[in-house]
């Protein structure tokens, strides 16, 4: 799965275990969702715009700090060439983080692409 589409995947996981967020949480992940349509429209700029207005300042709470880590995950290719190596151990990484926190994630994304 592509990296937009594994993001849109990971904040529906997270939301799903999350059935109480606040409202501001839902429209960050919402906002950060919209990854799939930015990366179609060639407009991945704006969505990054898009997601830190929507961003809280300070991560306090567990849900939080699952979002802020997918959203580093969305940005992490931004302005250099597609790294696949680092994408994918980012994600790798981020497995145990999840699972410790309740969310299970599929262990081998292909995360060759946006």
């Amino acid at each position: 799965m592509p990296l937009c589409e594994t993001v849109a995947m990971l904040i529906d996981r997270v939301m799903d275990c999350n059935p109480n967020a606040l409202p501001e949480d839902q429209r960050w992940a919402s906002t950060m969702r919209s990854i799939v349509e930015y990366r179609d429209r060639r407009r991945l700029d704006e969505w990054e715009s898009l997601v830190n207005d929507a961003a809280p300042i300070e991560l306090s709470t567990p849900l939080q700090e699952m979002l802020g880590e997918i959203e580093m995950l969305g940005m992490c290719n931004l302005y250099q060439t597609f790294d696949v190596a680092r994408t994918t151990e980012f994600y790798k990484r981020l497995c145990p983080y999840f699972s410790a926190r309740g969310v299970s994630l599929p262990t081998s994304p292909d995360l060759d692409d946006w």
